[in-house]
């Protein structure tokens, strides 16, 4: 075990879909549970038994040397959570798999695990229209921030990714994506509201608005798979 706060840096180093070579140190129940590893760092890595083939002549066995990617950890739980990147270990149906029942994990590969938490921080002051946030600005100033804009629009494209899989969606959420779609768009429509960036600046963040909350309520993009978000 190591402290809270060395965990929360260890964390903040690992990114999804990193590469790690590890060694295989337990194999407690063959075919039924998983594979505990060493991957050479202060906590240990476990590869859960549906990443792993369903013949248990192909899991890999203590002693086992081989490569292994990040899929997950938990920061209230000193453990790496990891998936083969050998084929001869890993579920044939792996790909089908992800894309049916952790879709938001394949879009964030080469991303910070940590990514999820900094935007929901992002998202939970924005909503609650916090000193410093887009909303507050906007509705008391009338002060369209550009950058706490682009600040909170990536974090919507995060939870967006994440949530996009799950029957539930917290309430706060919720609220905000509503709000987000349908206040911002009234607040801006008056004619005196002030423009100082061209016309169609605005119309492509009210359009983006529209279209992350769309995904978000309906867990499904409108954009074909690939689509690539631009910055506005």
């Amino acid at each position: 075990m190591i402290s809270q706060d060395a965990w929360a840096a260890l964390r903040g180093e690992l990114r999804f879909g990193q590469r790690l070579t590890g060694t295989v140190v337990g194999v407690p129940r063959p075919g039924m549970i998983g594979v505990f590893v060493d991957v050479g760092l202060p906590v240990g890595g476990f590869v859960d038994v549906v990443f792993l083939a369903r013949a248990e002549e192909r899991w890999p066995v203590e002693g086992t040397v081989a490569e292994f990617e990040v899929w997950w950890a938990d920061p209230d739980r000193q453990q790496i959570r990891l998936k083969p990147a050998d084929p001869t270990h890993l579920r044939d149906d792996f790909a089908e798999f992800a894309a049916e029942f952790m879709p938001s994990r394949l879009s964030f590969v080469g991303l910070p695990i940590d990514h999820v938490e900094k935007a929901m921080d992002v998202l939970r002051r924005e909503f609650a229209a916090q000193e410093g946030s887009f909303l507050l600005a906007l509705r008391c100033e009338l002060t369209w921030d550009r950058a706490a804009f682009t600040r909170l629009e990536r974090a919507m494209r995060v939870a967006c990714a994440y949530w996009q899989s799950s029957d539930k969606v917290d309430r706060w959420l919720a609220d905000g994506f509503y709000e987000m779609a349908t206040a911002v768009p009234s607040w801006t429509a008056h004619p005196d509201f002030p423009r100082p960036t061209p016309d169609t600046y605005y119309e492509a963040c009210l359009e983006r608005i529209g279209d992350l909350a769309d995904w978000f309520f309906r867990g499904e993009s409108s954009y074909l798979e690939g689509h690539v978000w631009q910055d506005l």
